[in-house]
C-alpha cells in the first residue's frame, strides 16, 4: 500500500471507530460518495475488501484490521513529525531519546537529567522507562540515542561508558543467623535462598550472573553452610 495518502487514512480510521462511513465522512468534511470512493481505493490497493457492510453499519475485515492498525500508526508518525516541526519552529534544536531502568531514574537520572534540561533548553528530553533488555534492543535498533543499563550487559557493538553507583542490602529477620553481624560478604548472604529485586528494574540479569558464578565457587576457609 505505497499510493495511500495520510487523508485516506485518517479516513479509514473513522469509519473504523464510528462504524458508519456517513458518519466518518461528516467528520472529515467531505460527502458519503468521496468516502465511499476513497475506501474502494484502498481496498484495491490491498487487494482484498477491507469492511463488511451490515444493515446498520460496516465494521473491518481481518485486512481491515491489519490497515487499521497500520493506518494508527502512520498517523502517530505524522503527529510526531509535526510535533518535531512545532519544535524546531520554536527554537528547539534537537532531541535526546533517553532509555533507563526505574531503578536508575529515581537514583540519579532525573535530577541529571533535570540539570541537563536547565544548562540546555533548547534541546528535548524523550524519556522512557524501560528494562535494560529493552533499552539494548532500542539502542541497536536505533530508537534510543542514549540508553543506561547496569553494569555487566552485553553492549557488544555499542559505545559504553561507567554512570554511576547502586547500592545493594540485605534484608533479613531479626533472628536470622546472618542478623547478629555487624557486616555481612555478598558470597555469604548468596549462600541462603536470595530474593532479588523485582523484575523490569534492570538488576536481576546480572545480578542472577553473579549468584551463579559465587555459587560455583568453592567455599572459602571457614566457610558456613
Amino acid at each position: 500500500m505505497r499510493n495511500h495518502d495520510l487523508f485516506s487514512l485518517s479516513l479509514f480510521v473513522a469509519i473504523c471507530e464510528t462504524r458508519s462511513i456517513s458518519r466518518a465522512a461528516e467528520r472529515m468534511n467531505i460527502v458519503a460518495s468521496a468516502a465511499s470512493r476513497r475506501v474502494g481505493l484502498l481496498e484495491h490497493e490491498a487487494g482484498l475488501p477491507l469492511l463488511i457492510r451490515r444493515p446498520h453499519g460496516v465494521e473491518p475485515t481481518s485486512a481491515g484490521l491489519i490497515v487499521l492498525r497500520y493506518a494508527r500508526d502512520v498517523m502517530h508518525l505524522g503527529q510526531q513529525v509535526e510535533a518535531a516541526l512545532e519544535d524546531h519552529r520554536s527554537g528547539a534544536s534537537g532531541l535526546i531519546r533517553v532509555f533507563a531502568s526505574s531503578s536508575v531514574l529515581v537514583e540519579c537520572l532525573a535530577a541529571d537529567l533535570a540539570t541537563f534540561a536547565r544548562d540546555h533548553p533548547a534541546i528535548k528530553i524523550d524519556l522512557e522507562e524501560r528494562p535494560s533488555a529493552d533499552t539494548l534492543e532500542a539502542l541497536y535498533r536505533k530508537q534510543a540515542d542514549v540508553g543506561v543499563v547496569v553494569a555487566g550487559s552485553d553492549t557488544g557493538g555499542l559505545t559504553s561508558f561507567p554512570y554511576a553507583h547502586d547500592l545493594l542490602a540485605v534484608a533479613m529477620p531479626f533472628d536470622h543467623p546472618l542478623a547478629r553481624r555487624d557486616k555481612v560478604r555478598f558470597a555469604e548472604a548468596l549462600r541462603r535462598r536470595p530474593c532479588g529485586a523485582g523484575a523490569g528494574d534492570g538488576r536481576p540479569p546480572p545480578l542472577g550472573r553473579t549468584v551463579a558464578g559465587l555459587r560455583a565457587r568453592p567455599p572459602g576457609p571457614g566457610a558456613g553452610p
